[in-house]
């Protein structure tokens, strides 16, 4: 296969900063935080549902929480409800 050529003007990407290299502005990345990111990701997720699917689906660990913020009735409302349960 032929080699795309490299358009003029752009840098080896070799040559880039990536994240936490020290030469983009930030700190370099030192050893337990290099630790932490390239450690197999465990996820606590809660409530949605598609997020946990799209990670299962990269073979992440999951543990899924079925869990929704509870409402706010307004009193009138709640005691209706209160009633018909």
């Amino acid at each position: 296969p032929r080699a795309t050529p490299k358009p003029a003007g752009l840098p080896d990407s070799s040559s880039r900063p990536r994240p936490g290299d020290g030469r983009n502005g930030a700190e370099p990345v030192n050893e337990p935080k290099q630790a932490l990111l390239s450690a197999d990701l465990k996820v606590i997720n809660i409530g949605l549902a598609l997020f946990a699917d799209s990670l299962a689906a990269q073979a992440v660990d999951v543990v899924r929480v079925d869990w929704k913020p509870p409402l706010e009735l307004e009193p009138e409302l709640e005691r209706i409800l209160d009633d018909l349960l």
